[in-house]
């Protein structure tokens, strides 16, 4: 199998090379010279307030990658920008973790028959309305990723729909770039993807991008932390706190128990397997969100990468024990929010690391 590792890089910018070299001293990664933003000319219809020169030359550089992969008939095509960094400890081993998981799966996976993508790193968008389905601990199945810095193409016929699909940029969206795109095809289903269960193995370098150079720092910061996939619950004895759960913590909130009930009987009675929790508590946020969009008394915000929540007083009732330990062990970044100086409850004294106070949050 011809396997090519390539990093994107302007050739004004050796510093970059030269860290991204530091950054993954492992070698075989061979430096592919980017199109160049100050150089190129965009196209009648590129450019407006969200495309940039920058961004044309990133869309030519990574379609170059992908043109000379289909030439040289790539199988595996791996493709860094050069501000990608390991985030993950023990790096080395946990990437051959997850791609041999990735393996086992893409081998029972029909969808993924002609190839697949591998992002080792990236943002999971659209997260206030579904997170990646986890398959187990290694692996899971993002509904759309966005970034480009750290992605492998598995599949020659993969590689050639891809190129062939990201052709006609005329009709894109005005404000999408070719992540953008890719991420769309993914959440669309033409293309099966794979990313990590516990977090992000490659992110991206603080730095100056030279794609938008007018961004805001808090911007260029945003993406190369490590986003680990996690769920919050707001759980309150309370109603009115709720507010603070929904604008402090900028979680959604379910409120009928009827649907409660229902879905804290699909965790199951016996002691379960990771897998089995993971499953159960994604159908609960799932069908949470579904059930209440645009119900009354539902509250919602764009949460991006942060937890979602779910709110109901209910929640602290005891007969709920034994499944909320489930949840609580097999999610320890859950967080159980409790008005003022009230006391949790005795059967999750276990968990009073998860306690949040509502006061402590106001101040």
């Amino acid at each position: 199998m011809y396997v090519k590792k390539v990093c994107i890089n302007l050739l004004r910018r050796c510093d970059r090379w030269r860290a991204f070299l530091e950054a993954f001293p492992q070698g075989g990664i061979h430096r592919q010279i980017a199109c160049d933003g100050a150089r190129e000319v965009p196209p009648d219809g590129w450019l407006n307030s969200h495309r940039t020169a920058g961004a044309w030359a990133c869309y030519r550089s990574h379609m170059q990658v992908l043109a000379d992969a289909i030439a040289e008939g790539v199988d595996e095509l791996w493709v860094f920008e050069d501000d990608a960094i390991p985030l993950a400890n023990n790096y080395a081993g946990r990437l051959a973790a997850f791609l041999s998981a990735v393996d086992r799966e893409q081998e029972k996976d029909c969808a993924g028959a002609d190839g697949c993508i591998i992002y080792l790193g990236g943002q999971h968008l659209h997260t206030h309305v579904f997170y990646p389905r986890v398959i187990n601990t290694l692996v899971s199945v993002p509904y759309n990723v966005n970034r480009l810095h750290a992605t492998i193409y598995r599949g020659t016929g993969l590689i050639r729909r891809l190129h062939a699909r990201l052709l006609n940029w005329e009709l894109w969206p005005k404000a999408h770039h070719i992540d953008h795109r890719i991420g769309e095809y993914v959440q669309a289903g033409e293309f099966r993807a794979y990313s990590p269960s516990q977090g992000w193995l490659v992110g991206q370098r603080a730095s100056e991008s030279d794609i938008a150079t007018d961004q805001k720092s808090a911007e260029r910061n945003h993406f190369w932390r490590n986003d680990v996939m996690t769920y919050r619950i707001a759980l309150t004895n309370s109603e009115a706190i709720r507010d603070i759960a929904v604008n402090a913590l900028g979680c959604p909130f379910f409120d009928h128990q009827e649907r409660l009930d229902t879905l804290l009987s699909h965790l199951p009675s016996t002691v379960p397997t990771y897998r089995d929790v993971v499953f159960c508590f994604e159908r609960m946020v799932e069908r949470a969100i579904q059930s209440q969009q645009g119900a009354k008394g539902a509250a919602w915000g764009d949460v991006g990468h942060e937890p979602i929540g779910v709110y109901h007083p209910a929640l602290l009732d005891e007969k709920h024990a034994d499944k909320l330990r489930i949840v609580f062990s097999a999610f320890p970044n859950v967080r159980i929010l409790l008005e003022g100086d009230a006391e949790l409850p005795p059967y999750l004294s276990g968990y009073k690391s998860q306690v949040t106070s509502v006061y402590a949050i106001m101040l």
